[in-house]
């Protein structure tokens, strides 16, 4: 059964409904070939006839076919046809159920404090600040070892002995990302972070893979110093592979990275492109997708009272809200933790704090035209930080892609100092990725100090 079996005659959700000559063209084909896919899942008959319907809900999702019912899974069929009614509920085509105000100013101060804590993280204090110091040394170190590599040779002392200090470097960091892994990977099962929960692991096995890399290189430099010229080239052969092993993590880390930042980029431009949306609701479908983006939904809020109802109908009051508001938190944190990855905390700051006061603007009329100017400004710094998120990691790709072939040529080939050359190239953009980073974090560049917190 192909994609166009299903016909979407009108887009449902609870009691509201959407006319498919109201949607977007691109969003009415997903829709269908979702559907087809959901459909033929759990029907292995043809459509004989139109007498079914989807019922789309957070908590219950199903299909209805000659009166069966079958509870639909959370597939990425299902995912994208819910992504594309919150789409609608954020143009105002589909009503949204809407919480009390007191509600949701309170889980907007939640998104705040989770964005709170994610920026002080960046400087853990004085420490914060030494390991800062630390990172850009060793990125210099290991940029001026590989330039004495090419002038001087591996055997020199000189070279050798910043080797020294180079796996030091290496090793303490590599430890450091196996242990922030762990944590991560703990802080993820916890609150339900499925996706940091896979970064997580992809941390741990790298960290994994570059300490013993380091250490195998640190090996290699006792040998070289004690004569062992053989066991130290087959050390150095070893480490030189386990790096190459970190390398290829890095690229599909990066890579990855990037795909999302493009996503994102690609899913705020549904609302600002929409040629049956007129420019002001354009800005403001646009700023209410990035406003849920950080806080929790209403009827994300409404499905957690239904479940602690349903699944401890004898606790009391206190109790039921004392978990309600844990889970508020937990998701608050996933949702925060997701957009950091896409934009940056700038950005987050700048949604937390500005879309609700834009949003009233654009609803009055005696400020619309300041607040049409406010939220494109707005949107425009969120897209700019995407933009420069995805090109840092699109730097760390080819830095690793350069040291993969560093690696390959140091191991494979005899090609003299090309290697380090190489080492050198990757070296230079790591070490102008962390002065970016650092500098945009210590100067205020990503930074932007919140209002009555």
């Amino acid at each position: 059964m192909g994609a166009s079996s299903i016909s979407l005659d009108k887009l449902k959700f609870g009691s509201n409904e959407l006319s498919p000559s109201e949607m977007h063209p691109l969003h009415k084909k997903r829709v269908e070939q979702c559907l087809a896919k959901i459909f033929h899942s759990h029907f292995a008959s043809p459509i004989e006839d139109s007498s079914f319907k989807i019922k789309l809900t957070l908590d219950d999702p199903a299909v209805y076919y000659r009166g069966k019912a079958l509870l639909l899974e959370q597939g990425p069929e299902l995912q994208e046809t819910l992504r594309i009614v919150r789409y609608y509920q954020h143009t105002g085509q589909l009503a949204k159920p809407q919480m009390a105000q007191g509600v949701d100013a309170h889980l907007l101060k939640e998104s705040e404090k989770s964005i709170q804590e994610i920026r002080d993280a960046s400087i853990p204090g004085t420490n914060g600040q030494v390991l800062a110091g630390m990172r850009i040394a060793d990125d210099t170190l290991a940029l001026v070892r590989n330039i004495l590599f090419v002038g001087l040779g591996v055997k020199d002392p000189v070279v050798n002995h910043l080797g020294y200090y180079a796996g030091t470097f290496w090793t303490f960091f590599a430890l450091r990302e196996l242990d922030n892994g762990r944590t991560e990977y703990q802080r993820s099962k916890l609150i339900g972070d499925i996706e940091g929960g896979r970064r997580a692991q992809a941390r741990v096995v790298s960290g994994a893979v570059v300490s013993s890399a380091s250490l195998s290189f640190l090996a290699s430099r006792f040998c070289v110093s004690y004569g062992a010229a053989a066991a130290a080239f087959g050390i150095s052969s070893a480490s030189s592979a386990l790096f190459g092993v970190g390398s290829l993590l890095a690229m599909g880390s990066s890579l990855l990275g990037a795909l999302r930042c493009s996503r994102f980029h690609e899913r705020l431009g549904e609302y600002l492109d929409n040629p049956k949306l007129t420019e002001v609701n354009r800005l403001r479908s646009a700023l209410k997708y990035l406003r849920e983006s950080i806080t929790v939904s209403s009827e994300e809020k409404a499905l957690f009272e239904k479940n602690i109802e349903k699944d401890h109908p004898d606790w009391p009051p206190d109790a039921k809200k004392r978990l309600l508001n844990q889970k508020l938190r937990d998701l608050t944190e996933v949702k925060v933790k997701y957009m950091k990855r896409r934009t940056s905390t700038k950005s987050l700051e700048l949604v937390a704090l500005r879309v609700d006061e834009i949003l009233a603007k654009l609803e009055d009329p005696k400020k619309m035209v300041e607040g049409i100017t406010e939220a494109s400004e707005l949107i425009y710094t969120v897209q700019k930080e995407s933009r420069v998120k995805k090109t840092l990691y699109m730097l760390g790709f080819v830095a690793s892609l350069v040291s993969f072939v560093a690696m390959l040529i140091l191991v494979f080939m005899t090609a003299g100092s090309l290697p380090f050359i190489l080492y050198g190239i990757a070296g230079t953009i790591y070490l102008l990725i962390t002065i970016y980073t650092i500098a945009g974090v210590f100067l205020g560049h990503n930074r932007t100090a919140f209002k009555n917190y």
